[in-house]
């Protein structure tokens, strides 16, 4: 990792880096005081629902775990009882997280990064929340070598899926500069910022390790990242299946973003999680795992690992800090994960993948 440098040290700064520090704290200030736009994703009601119990999952007889992630947080967030539950199971796990989190607007600038604002600075940020991650799945009881860092572009995830899928025709990540894995611990390394890259990257991952249960975000997240991340990780199951129809792996879906979600009936961290209403209809399965005293502790600590997300978001990571995970159960039989059809051109449009939220833009890299 480089080394990260503070505003204000204590050591003897030459004139540039005492303009570009001035330069950075009046941008913070801009920030600060500037009135933002209402989010459009984050204000929509959603509700909880008041449903009787949900049924209880259980990981008994799973071997091999798979995890999902858009984001470094996610894995913690969402799944981090499950992991340990997993281990304690001698289940093994894997956990693969898809982008490094590194276009957040002023998060460089905000948490000091030398040259923030630059290319470099959101870099630094990218390897910052690398080792918050790291941090993190360590306390839940998770080895580095389980850990696997795609390094795709934060918010890009879903161009990659429809307008940049071929390796001639990258995206370029905004803050970045740059359309490929910039990295040095990425899964693939150099890896292009194109679809038909990060689906190879899954195949290979899924190939190699052959997880029974797989853990993804839900496809109605409202996060575009996530949500195409869900659509990646079921069109590789799906494509994997198409060649052997023995592989039949559990699909648990797991929900961050979704209106005022995880907020609960009484906005009480004890009661427990409950999916919103208006995804909790006949057409739609979820399951509940029941963290004991000691999950719930390690998890509430791991999620203090996240400083940059616990200072930019406030309470929404500690919301996710309950006494119990939802999943819901996806089928990979009857469920049309989508699939890619032929256009004519080298980019490929998928039937049944439905349509990703509009205005997200303003979610910061969760």
């Amino acid at each position: 990792m480089r080394n990260h440098t503070k505003f204000f040290s204590q050591t003897k700064r030459n004139a540039s880096s005492v303009a570009r520090q001035a330069f950075n704290l009046v941008t913070i200030l801009l920030f600060v005081l500037a009135p933002f736009p209402p989010n459009p994703v984050m204000t929509v009601p959603a509700g909880t629902n008041s449903l009787p119990a949900m049924s209880q999952l259980t990981i008994k007889n799973v071997q091999r775990l798979l995890i999902i992630a858009p984001h470094p947080d996610d894995e913690t967030i969402a799944p981090g009882g499950l992991i340990q539950m997993a281990l304690a199971n001698g289940t093994q796990v894997k956990v693969v997280i898809v982008t490094n989190g590194d276009g957040q607007f002023m998060a460089p600038a905000i948490f000091g990064m030398e040259d923030a604002l630059t290319p470099d600075g959101y870099i630094v940020m990218g390897e910052r929340r690398q080792a918050e991650s790291m941090r993190a799945l360590e306390q839940l009881g998770l080895s580095d070598e389980n850990i696997i860092f795609l390094s795709y572009p934060d918010r890009g995830i879903e161009p990659m899926l429809h307008e940049n899928w071929a390796e001639a025709h990258p995206y370029t990540a905004p803050f970045t500069r740059t359309d490929h894995s910039p990295y040095a611990n990425s899964f693939t390394p150099g890896a292009r910022y194109c679809g038909s890259a990060l689906f190879s990257d899954l195949e290979t991952i899924l190939t190699g390790f052959r997880p029974d249960l797989v853990v993804l975000p839900h496809p109605a997240d409202q996060h575009s990242d996530h949500q195409a991340t869900s659509i990646f990780t079921s069109l590789t199951v799906a494509a994997l299946q198409a060649d052997d129809s023995a592989y039949q792996p559990q699909l648990w879906a797991y929900l961050v973003h979704y209106g005022k979600y995880p907020e609960s009936p009484v906005n009480d961290p004890s009661a427990g999680f409950l999916p919103p209403s208006d995804l909790a209809d006949g057409m739609n399965s979820w399951g509940s795992l029941t963290l004991n005293p000691d999950q719930e502790s390690n998890k509430n600590n791991a999620i203090q690992d996240y400083p940059t997300q616990t200072f930019l978001l406030g309470n929404f990571l500690q919301g996710f800090a309950r006494p119990n995970e939802i999943f819901m159960l996806l089928s990979t039989q009857s469920s049309n994960p989508p699939t890619p059809e032929t256009t004519g051109s080298d980019i490929p449009s998928f039937s049944g993948a439905g349509s990703l939220p509009e205005n997200t833009s303003q979610i910061s890299g969760l």
